[in-house]
């Protein structure tokens, strides 16, 4: 059912010959280096007549001098050229000099075959007489022309069927249609894949034709091969006015209520909101299979405002229909993925963000337990990986195969994705189905290898962040303390959207996590773990970052008041009012700490008293070197 619905709702395209989209060739095949063919191309009469005396021929024998010269409109050179018994010869393809000269239009050489007793009435291998071939390259002019003759054939059809009212109609040449029209005529006739004249001018937004049409008794519901309508393929293509006039010429049949609904979902497959406007000028309930169609073909092509619209239809319905898991036979959604799992999978991050804001539940599993993290990964954007993982979304699930979304970046050797998961808490050790974990897999290319060994060192200057970053990484408490009075803005953000904070949560630091929960909360204990459990909210019970944060409530809650007076003392001299309270970037490495810092994390005792006066005035001195260099 659903495979039928999209290809209903499909642009189907009409046959390349009835429409004007192939223009007539401007040239013929021509041989190399012949003088001939050239002159006569150019309509050069005089230099054609001399290399006729020095007896020069066309190199080729798929056509004849007076073919080509009606071909390029030439009539001196077809006079020249013309011989009786030669007028109605033909090329390779059946084709007449008079065919040649409406193929282009050069309704003058048209007049002069004619009168000189050329075939009106002869066809091509294609069965296209003159009139056919020039109302298919729209040439109007040379038609009107060949229909003043009166021994002209006009309703013999090629070898498609086509007659000549087909190809005037699609292309609108109304007074022709008239001409060529009588009550002989079957305007419902059905054609190449089941079309109808209707049908062909759905497909061209031929108006005035569709307009003719329906005046002479034309039947809009026939269906062509395709199950479409004519008011379904205009819905499809956008043609809003013929899309109008359409359903006011059909709203009164029993069968209309059916028919807006492949309407409705025909515009909402392909985008168009001006013809869901009309549609519920008429309805405003649907069944659920088209709009669960509809929503998750515009879902897929990345158009929100077509999803919104369509929410919009019955607010009621709208979470449900959002948070469905969609599994409609061999169709390649059939793995039961809900609308976000789709707009991963398609790399739609804007997608993705406005269906999390109207509710779509980020936690969904599809029939594959594939998180939408593992669609994302799949459709290789690493701005929505990078966004999601920045949502807190759980990056150790399995899916059927055991599969984190580590494992799968490592098998799309995605560098920057494979880097963004291990930042975000992926591990590295957890196996698949296969017995295979993440690291083991990354050891065929060389560079994710790497990674992984940095990352179980610890030695994330790769990583793409910055020197805070890189203390917070460590279990170095004295590193971080180190670098604090120069680096201590914890909003900054990696590349991959973490804070030092959150570098510290994902590698289990608790120490260093203590301390910089300690240093926001200015040394407020109690304000400190509440920092941590609002942090903590946020993550899977058995991630580590959440078994960091829980052991850094610990420490916190453990600190020895020495070493947190020390540190408020270092946290107001970082405040000093001649220095601005911004990052400074500094090139040193950080290294093993001072004697300074040695002292800061003493549990001996020594008085504390002693500590912070040390502390501070070693504090005070480096912050007064920094602004003094920054004036």
């Amino acid at each position: 059912m659903y495979n039928e619905l999209i290809k209903a709702s499909s642009n189907t395209s009409l046959d390349h010959t009835v429409l004007s989209a192939s223009e007539p060739p401007n040239t013929v095949e021509q041989p190399d280096n012949d003088l001939l063919y050239e002159a006569i191309r150019k309509g050069d009469l005089e230099r054609t007549q001399l290399l006729i005396e020095e007896g020069l021929v066309l190199h080729s024998d798929q056509y004849t001098p007076l073919m080509l010269a009606c071909f390029y409109g030439h009539l001196e050179l077809a006079k020249l050229f013309y011989k009786d018994n030669a007028i109605n010869e033909r090329d390779v393809y059946g084709n007449t000099a008079l065919i040649h000269a409406a193929w282009n239009g050069h309704t003058e050489v048209v007049q002069w075959l004619i009168s000189a007793g050329a075939d009106i009435n002869a066809v091509n291998i294609s069965a296209d007489s003159a009139l056919l071939v020039a109302l298919r390259f729209e040439h109007p002019e040379t038609a009107r022309y060949l229909l003043t003759q009166d021994t002209i054939q006009t309703d013999v059809p090629n070898s498609l069927s086509y007659e000549p009212l087909v190809i005037a109609l699609v292309h609108g040449y109304l007074d022709i249609v008239e001409r060529l029209y009588n009550n002989h005529v079957d305007l419902n006739k059905q054609y190449t894949e089941n079309n109808t004249l209707l049908h062909m001018c759905a497909m061209v937004n031929n108006l005035p034709s569709m307009h003719w049409l329906l005046e002479h008794g034309a039947n809009p519901w026939v269906s062509n091969g395709n199950h479409m309508t004519p008011v379904r393929i205009a819905a499809s293509r956008g043609y809003t006015e013929m899309v109008s006039s359409l359903i006011a010429k059909m709203k009164n049949h029993h069968h209309f209520s059916e028919e807006l609904d492949y309407i409705l979902l025909g515009a909402a497959c392909q985008g168009y909101g001006e013809i869901i406007d009309l549609v519920l000028a008429h309805k405003h309930h649907f069944p659920n299979i088209m709009m669960q169609v509809a929503l998750l073909q515009a879902t897929v092509t990345n158009n929100w405002t077509m999803v919104a619209k369509l929410l919009d239809i019955n607010p009621g319905k709208a979470l449900k229909r959002i948070n469905k898991h969609y599994d409609y036979g061999d169709f390649e959604y059939n793995y039961g993925n809900t609308l976000l799992h789709s707009a991963a999978v398609n790399g739609h991050l804007q997608m993705v963000q406005n269906l999390i804001a109207h509710g779509a539940k980020a936690s969904a599993r599809n029939y594959n337990n594939d998180t939408v993290l593992h669609c994302a990964v799949r459709s290789g954007n690493i701005d929505l990986v990078r966004w999601l993982c920045n949502q807190y979304m759980p990056v150790n699930q399995q899916n059927e195969q055991g599969n984190t979304p580590l494992h799968l970046a490592v098998k799309l050797n995605n560098l920057p994705m494979v880097r963004c998961l291990l930042l975000h808490g992926s591990s590295y050790k957890i196996e698949n189905k296969q017995k295979n974990s993440a690291e083991f897999l990354a050891k065929r290319n060389p560079e994710l290898d790497q990674l992984f060994q940095e990352m179980r060192a610890k030695d994330l200057k790769h990583f793409g962040i910055n020197d805070l970053h890189l203390a917070a990484a460590t279990h170095e408490e004295k590193a971080l303390l180190q670098i604090l009075p120069l680096h201590h803005d914890f909003s900054l953000k990696s590349e991959d959207g973490l804070t030092p904070i959150q570098i510290a949560a994902h590698m289990g630091n608790s120490g260093t996590l203590a301390i910089m929960l300690l240093w926001e909360a200015k040394g407020d204990k109690k304000a400190a773990r509440i920092l941590a459990k609002e942090l903590k909210e946020h993550y899977e019970a058995k991630s580590s970052a959440y078994l960091g944060i829980t052991n850094a409530i610990k420490s916190i809650d453990s600190f020895p008041a020495h070493r947190l007076d020390a540190l408020i003392k270092l946290y107001n001299s970082c405040q000093y009012p001649n220095v601005e309270n911004k990052p400074v970037h500094d090139e040193r490495t950080v290294q093993n700490s001072s004697p300074r810092w040695r002292g800061f994390f003493c549990v001996d005792n020594r008085s504390s008293s002693s500590i912070t006066e040390e502390i501070e005035e070693d504090s005070e001195n480096e912050i007064k070197s920094v602004a003094s260099q920054n004036h």
